[in-house]
């Protein structure tokens, strides 16, 4: 599955903070992450790149009152349809779709509950991410998850815009939802972790040594938010802030069955 080229794949993990420049750095630093400055116009894009192929981009953010965060773009095939039909559904349209030259026509919604994504029909391709590779591959970008208080309702919103299957899987913490496109799982939905929590998407990046990962972290002036701690038969992780306040998860994964 090609994100970029699959409508409904999560396709590009951006980063909106106070200082581009110093968080890529810092993400360099944590995750190995080759840089790429561009200068858009309004300000300078870095991209951060595994093996050469782009898979990430950090920049300003847009509104000065926005905290930093990561927001996720989704592939869509018409902007436009999926904004109609995301309203239809419950959905809010808070940045209208508008036209990037030499990039693609996106738009930024609202789920029911809160929970915001951005969709995009792009316009020029980079090379293919072979997400198939991304549990395997140190600072990859490889699993998606939405917290919610509604997790049926959530679900029901995502189906029908996006064409998501979903199969749940019995954890030790509860039934978990996972999101597929045909067979493959990208992601999952779950109920908040801790009372009042607003509904949210979360990123995770594949790392070698969540320990490791944690160290650096600090050493690199983010936080430590929780663990590392081990989840059975999926792997380690960490949650981190980074400098300027946002968010991320590092998980080293238990090593898959072949």
């Amino acid at each position: 599955m090609d994100p970029f080229r699959t409508h409904g794949a999560i396709s590009w993990p951006e980063l909106h903070t106070s200082d581009a420049a110093a968080a890529a750095d810092f993400y360099k630093a944590i995750f190995g992450w080759e840089l790429e400055a561009m200068d858009m116009g309004y300000g300078m894009y870095h991209v951060g790149k595994i093996g050469g192929i782009p898979m990430s981009g950090m920049m300003k953010a847009p509104m000065d009152d926005v905290p930093p965060c990561w927001i996720l773009y989704i592939t869509v095939d018409d902007v436009d349809a999926v904004v109609s039909r995301a309203t239809e559904l419950g959905g809010q349209n808070f940045v209208p779709a508008m036209d990037v030259p030499e990039v693609g026509r996106f738009a930024g919604i609202a789920d029911p509950g809160g929970a915001i994504i951005f969709v995009m029909k792009w316009d020029q391709l980079g090379p293919a991410v072979d997400y198939t590779q991304s549990f395997v591959t140190p600072g990859q970008f490889s699993w998606f998850q939405l917290q919610t208080p509604d997790v049926e309702g959530s679900i029901s919103f995502y189906t029908q815009l996006f064409g998501w299957n979903t199969e749940v899987n019995n954890m030790g913490t509860g039934p978990y939802n996972i999101i597929k496109i045909g067979d493959v799982g990208f992601g999952g939905v779950i109920p908040p972790m801790d009372e009042g929590i607003p509904a949210h998407w979360a990123a995770y990046v594949t790392v070698e040594d969540a320990d490791a990962t944690a160290e650096a972290v600090q050493a690199n002036g983010g936080t430590v938010v929780a663990g590392p701690f081990d989840v059975e038969t999926v792997g380690r992780m960490v949650a981190i802030q980074d400098p300027q306040g946002a968010h991320l998860l590092a998980i080293a994964y238990v090593p898959m069955p072949e």
